[in-house]
């Protein structure tokens, strides 16, 4: 079986000069545990049902591209990335 994580929310302790620091420890653990992928939400606010939108939300392909820079394996293929965009309500 392979499972990824997604990582929805970006407010934790230490709020935005800690954020880079927790991230890269996020990703790394996830790689550590054996998950098989991360990915992050396509958005510019934090959507309601996960938060308010004034909560910290990073641009998800400079935000997966600065996490393939961490990857601890010399396999590329070992943690692959991933963007959810979700459909528009309209």
């Amino acid at each position: 079986m392979r499972v990824g994580l997604h990582i929805s929310d970006f407010t934790w302790n230490g709020g935005p000069p800690a954020l880079r620091a927790r991230l890269g420890e996020v990703a790394q653990r996830a790689e550590q545990a054996g998950f098989d992928r991360i990915s992050v939400m396509d958005h510019v606010w934090q959507i309601g049902h996960i938060g308010p939108p004034e909560h910290e939300m990073l641009e998800a392909y400079t935000t997966l591209g600065w996490l393939a820079g961490l990857s601890l394996s010399s396999d590329p293929r070992r943690l692959a990335a991933a963007v959810s965009v979700p459909a528009s309500s309209g």
